[in-house]
Order: C-alpha cells, then structure tokens, then sequence
C-alpha cells in the first residue's frame, strides 16, 4: 500500500520517519517565521467525530480506483473482506444478532491508516492548493495532520475562514462530520504586538471558542509559543513515574531499578521542542529528574547528583537534552518530506542555534568569517577581565568590521540573541561551553593581518592540497598519454603501434649507431 499509494507531505501520521513530533515541529517553526516579523497567525485545530468510523465504502473505493496505483485484484480483495464482515454487540454475558458494517475501517487494522490518509488526502490537496494561508519559500503549510486531527494557519482571518469552508464541503461530500465544540481556534500575535481584536470564526453554523493554550497532539501549544506550560506537564508526569517505580519495584536490585529508570523516566516527550521558557521552570524539572533518582535507589537528599550519576552511569538531564536536540537535527537535515526540507534550510531557528552548539566536533562545522564575526561581538558584551580579546583578536574583530559593515547590525542581533540564552544557563554548564568555543576559535582563528577564518583551516587545507595533487597528475597523464612509460621523451606517433614494436626498433637503431661510430 506505501507504494502504491501516494500521500501529501502535510500529512504526518503513520508515515515513516515521521511521528507527532514532525508535525508539533512544523507547526511551531511556521508560526515562528511569522511571528519573527510581527505578523500574527490565525490557528484553528479542527476535531472530526468518529472520523475512523464514518469512511464510506463506496466513496473509498472510488479513490482507491481513481487516486491510486493499486491493482484491481487487491481492491476487489478489499471489497470483498469489506462488504462480508459482520458484528455484533456484547452485553453481559448476552451477544447480540450479527449485522453487516455499512462504513469506517477496521480500528487496529495494518491497512486502515493508510486508507484512511487516503481517504482525506483529496482535502489535504485542495487546502494546498487554495493560494491562501502561510507558506515558507514557496512551500504552502496552511494545514498540518496527524491522521485525522489537523490544524489550519493563516496571517489573516480571511485566509482561515477559506480554509474551513473548503474543509465543510468536502465533510459533506463525504460523510464527515466535524465537532464543533471540540475545535477551537488560537491566535499567535507578532513579537512586541498586542492587539484587542477578536476574531470571529464559525465552524458549521457554529462559533468556535478562542483560546490561549492548546494540548496539539499531546503537546501543550500556548499563543506566545512559550514552553513553561509543556515543561510543567512532563515535570508532573516525571513525579508520578517516579513515584510509582519507588513503590512498586522498592525490593528489586539495583540494575533492575536503573533499567527501570532508563525505560520509564528518561523519556521526556518533545524535549527536543523546548526553546522558549523561564529558567525557574527548566530547573525543577532538572531538579524532580535528580529526585526521582534518588528516590528510586534509596539514596538520601543531600547526596551529590554529579557522583550518583557518574557511579549509576546513567545521562544525567543536560546530556539528555542535548542528545535528543542533536538526534532531531539529524532527522530534520536527512529528512525527505518537502515541509521538513522548508525548514531545515531556516536554520537561524533558536532550536538548533542554541541546542546544538556548532563548536562541537560531531557537528562538523566549517568555520566561516560570519561565526567568528558573532563570536567576537559576543566577547565584547561580557564585562568580565578574563574575556577582553586579546590584540590579535581585536585586530581581526575590526577587519571584519570593516568587512562586514553593511550587515554588522545582522550580525551583533546575533551575538546579543546567544548572549541571552547563555545567561539562561547553570553557571557550570555555561563555563564548559565557554571554553569548549574557545578552544574551537583558538584552533580555527586566521593569521596575524589575515581576515578569512577559513584559510588555516587544517581540514580543509589538506583538502585543497589534495585536489590540487589530483589536477596536476590528471595534467600529466593527459600530456603524457603517448609516449612511452619507461622513456617519455619518445612519444608514439601511430597509436595502433605497440610499445613493444618501438622498444625493438629504438635497439636496433641503437646498435646501428654504434656499429658506424667503430
């Protein structure tokens, strides 16, 4: 069925490589590319009733014939399991007669999903194609699904009440129904943009309900894309895990309970989306997951959560976040859904800007005049003797300047964007990074009275070299490609003449030579 049916990319549920966390991705991205230049995002999470258990036969299986490249044996293989099934209803010990199912798919079904995309894929196609709603670098995402919850995003009100009529028709055309009770609408404002305007939407006839926080596929999304309200749910979650591995599992060893722990406390749902929050609310939870540690192994309040995870060798929350922020970014760079590859190229999110730090060795980074342009500018906001820059580095700080000087105010937004985040930091984890970029700088730096940072660079520096040793040879096979390997000044005129015949003939003229010398 994955081949031979062909699903809209805004579509993220039950696809491979994709999972919430896409599209709770897309969302935020979206609406913070617009938010970024203070322009306000009108978003509407739709509810369809029994969406799984109202799909018509008959319109299914005109899609599958129409909008797919099935074989007709399997679709009448589908037909027939369909229109033969049978149910009936249990009460008590008593069953009911048995009746045929007249709509929805099999719920636990392995192919169910993936005709049930099928079935609103139409919907999904319409909405992209309706001109209207945001879109990043030409890529429209004015609808995001996750099977059959979706969301709606538009800069304008109008824009999003096109979306739902065109979302109304197609239910009544096809025996959908939404509700309108469950769906509710949300407006993200722009960056230092308030305003008193309140939108009326309809959905069927009826009003929907503004709110200022939405649960989005499990994840909480406020109106200010603020993360403290998530950050709190999974801290609260965290405490009741905790709590009961404690209880239950209170006379187990000690490799049982960190295997325990591993499995039931280090997952922490759409960590890798937590870019906006009070650093009050990432300490407790930094705080309950060393809690819920000692508490599973008996330990005592005071004891040193750096020692009992070094002896337990178990991550503790810092590398944690870092490895599920590193593991997202790998997804998102190699990932093939169009949506996905829009974003991957507006890499100045804060997501991966300041989850990731380019200066570390597994990212590969090749430096550039621009990164060390930021990296001096942030030097000189800190008021701290032991961080002046040195005379080279200020020397170099003013040719970039100079280099730079037409989007020098791009570039400090940049250095004083990292210098806030990095105030958000424990003291210990923001001298780490400290010298860790140090350290990168100091090996990446340019020569005295050189600007370009990427000159010393040893890496690429054996690269060029390398090509370089490449070209040449490939001159100097091209030169010499006739003329003899062991003699290349005798060069072969006729090309169908072998080496051998010209060795013979150069002997033999030798010794004739020789011979009228004597």
């Amino acid at each position: 069925l994955s081949k031979s049916i062909k699903i809209h990319d805004a579509q993220f549920g039950f696809q491979p490589e994709l999972s919430t966390e896409s599209a709770i991705l897309c969302l935020k991205q979206a609406v913070r590319y617009y938010t970024d230049r203070k322009t306000p995002v009108y978003a509407c999470f739709l509810d369809l009733s029994k969406a799984f258990d109202l799909v018509a036969y008959d319109v299914l299986w005109h899609k599958l014939e129409k909008e797919s490249a099935l074989r007709p044996e399997l679709i009448s293989l589908f037909k027939y399991w369909y229109g033969n099934q049978t149910n009936v209803v249990r009460w008590g010990n008593e069953l009911s007669d048995p009746y045929k199912m007249e709509c929805g798919v099999r719920q636990g079904g392995l192919t169910s999903p993936r005709l049930f995309n099928l079935y609103v894929n139409q919907l999904i196609e319409r909405l992209g194609g309706a001109g209207v709603g945001c879109s990043i670098d030409g890529i429209r995402m004015n609808n995001l699904s996750y099977a059959d919850d979706m969301v709606l995003l538009s800069p304008s009100v109008g824009g999003l009440k096109r979306l739902l009529q065109l979302c109304e028709e197609y239910a009544e055309m096809n025996g959908l129904s939404y509700n309108a009770k469950k769906s509710e609408f949300l407006v993200f404002r722009g960056k230092n943009k308030l305003s008193s305007f309140k939108p009326k939407i309809q959905l069927c006839g009826n009003p929907l309900k503004q709110v200022t926080e939405f649960k989005y596929l499990g994840h909480v999304v406020t109106d200010s894309l603020r993360d403290d309200s998530d950050m709190e749910r999974e801290r609260r979650a965290l405490s009741v895990r905790g709590n009961m591995l404690a209880r239950r599992f209170a006379r187990c060893t000690g490799q049982v309970k960190l295997t325990l722990f591993r499995a039931y406390c280090q997952s922490f749902y759409t960590c890798s989306l937590w870019t906006d929050y009070r650093q009050r609310t990432y300490s407790a939870l930094r705080v309950q997951y060393n809690n819920v540690l000692r508490a599973v192994l008996r330990k005592p309040r005071h004891c040193s959560a750096s020692a009992m995870f070094a002896d337990a060798r178990v991550d503790d929350f810092y590398a944690i976040m870092r490895k599920r922020a590193a593991s997202m970014m790998r997804r998102l760079m190699s990932s093939t859904n169009t949506l996905l590859s829009a974003l991957a190229r507006k890499l100045d999110s804060p997501l991966w800007r300041f989850q990731t730090p380019y200066f570390w060795p597994s990212n590969q980074w090749e430096p550039e005049n621009t990164d060390y342009a930021v990296y001096l500018c942030k030097r000189t906001m800190q008021n701290k003797a032991r961080l002046e820059l040195a005379d080279y580095e200020a020397e170099s700080l003013a040719r970039l300047q100079k280099m730079f000087s037409r989007k020098w105010e791009f570039i400090f937004m940049q250095a004083e964007a990292q210098s806030k985040v990095d105030k958000k930091r424990d003291k210990l984890e923001r001298k780490v990074l400290d010298s860790q970029e140090r350290a990168f700088w100091d090996v990446h730096r340019p020569m005295p009275g050189c600007v370009n940072t990427t000159e010393v660079d040893p890496k690429k520096l054996s690269r060029i070299n390398a090509l370089k040793a490449k070209r040449l040879k490939q001159c100097q096979d091209l030169i010499l490609q006739n003329n003899l390997k062991n003699n290349p000044i005798v060069t072969i005129t006729n090309a169908q003449e072998s080496e051998e015949a010209i060795q013979k003939n150069a002997e033999v003229n030798g010794k004739d030579s020789t011979v009228k010398e004597n």
